[in-house]
């Protein structure tokens, strides 16, 4: 593995169903690029657009933490008979481990969201948590960066890294990432991203 392998904006795969549309970054459902099924235990990196109260009917998961980031308007979230209600901003996290039922849909207005799934030991206990909206980039939960880079932060060195630009634009050691774009990093040694824009990076240690 490179590296430093980067996926344009434009080459994402792309799946639209009434009311959705969902752009991945690795390969999912009818989409298959043997070059990029996942990232370590990063197994699924996806930016749904939802119309008003469009969205996903109850569905299990199993053996995957589900983190999901909204850019844009509020997600409706349901599991297990519990409801919340995610606003820009703010991240929640879903870790369905031996496993959960869930469903999520956006509210009144349109909602654009960004959702990694990571493996989990599926014999571990479901559990969730919610924080609130991402202000300048920082670790807003384990391993997971989120929020606006305002000039100068760096990538620490990790076994493997993967950053998504997800507005805006910025340089990762002096090479250009434009909206969309993400970059998966292996042992690729500390990088300095510059710039002005709202980041998700996930560190992992496998």
């Amino acid at each position: 593995m490179p590296p430093l392998v980067v996926r344009p904006a434009g080459d994402r795969f792309v799946t639209r169903t009434p009311g959705i549309q969902t752009r991945h970054c690795f390969s999912f459902g009818r989409h298959y690029d043997p070059e990029h099924i996942a990232h370590g235990r990063l197994v699924l990196h996806d930016e749904h657009m939802l119309a008003a109260g469009a969205g996903f009917d109850p569905h299990p998961h199993r053996g995957v933490e589900v983190v999901s980031w909204v850019l844009e308007g509020t997600l409706l979230h349901e599991h297990d008979g519990q409801t919340a209600q995610v606003p820009t901003g703010s991240l929640q996290r879903m870790s369905a481990g031996s496993g959960v039922v869930h469903a999520e849909r956006a509210g009144a207005e349109p909602t654009r969201f960004v959702q990694l799934w990571l493996a989990v030991e599926p014999d571990t206990a479901p559990a969730y948590e919610q924080v609130g909206g991402a202000g300048e980039l920082a670790e807003v939960l384990p391993g997971v960066h989120a929020g606006r880079l305002s000039g100068r932060w760096t990538v620490p060195d990790a076994a493997r890294a993967h950053v998504y630009v997800a507005t805006g634009g910025c340089t990762l050691d002096g090479m250009p990432l434009a909206e969309g774009d993400s970059v998966r990093l292996t042992a690729a040694g500390a990088q300095a991203l510059t710039g002005d824009a709202q980041l998700l990076v996930v560190l992992l240690d496998d």
